[in-house]
């Protein structure tokens, strides 16, 4: 989920950020932010093989901040998508932006349901590894060793970057995800599974 306080897509649209309702500036919630998450998702549990998906606007109208001015939103702020995975393994996402963030209400949930058990990844915050998330396996809470957050997260990543044979996303996991985002967008714009 994005929240409606991240300011980006929804009900309200930060003036700074009025480009992202642009769809021709690439910056939408399935640019930006879907696609973010799908870099842990496809490195945990492997490339999409084909993919059907839906999008609606549910916010049509959008305040801007601070400014007070309103703009009809041009992009989608909900998605869901369900494929098949190079595994075999079938997987389902939903995202949706708008909504405030108030309380204890999760932002982003991962479940990994297989014949062994569940796996349940839960936290406040809308990007994997922001912010510490809680982590459950067939219902009993599991702690992480190490720090968990943005910074460290960072630091992990430029460190393997500098090694060798380090292990961090690259250029040929870039261009996989956006092959995966051109297939979303190609099966909401002609209501048909998409093969990758």
């Amino acid at each position: 989920m994005s929240p409606r306080e991240l300011s980006y897509w929804g009900p309200q649209i930060r003036d700074i950020n009025e480009y992202s309702n642009e769809p021709d500036a690439h910056a939408t919630l399935l640019d930006i932010l879907i696609m973010h998450q799908m870099e842990p998702f496809t490195y945990l549990l492997g490339d999409w093989s084909s993919v059907s998906a839906t999008s609606s606007t549910q916010w049509p109208v959008a305040t801007l901040v601070p400014s007070g001015r309103t703009k009809v939103n041009k992009v989608p702020d909900h998605y869901a998508f369900t494929g098949l995975l190079e595994s075999g393994a079938q997987a389902s996402v939903t995202w949706r932006a708008g909504y405030p963030a108030k309380g204890r209400r999760l932002q982003t949930v991962w479940e990994i349901d297989g014949t062994e058990g569940i796996v349940r990844y839960e936290s406040e915050h809308s990007m994997i590894l922001a912010e510490k998330g809680r982590l459950f396996l067939n219902d009993e809470e599991v702690f992480a060793e190490g720090e968990v957050g943005f910074a460290p997260t960072m630091a992990r990543l430029w460190e393997e970057f500098a090694k060798p044979d380090g292990n961090y996303v690259g250029l040929k996991e870039a261009v996989k995800l956006k092959t995966l985002v051109d297939a979303i967008e190609t099966s909401v714009r002609e209501g048909r599974r998409v093969d990758l």
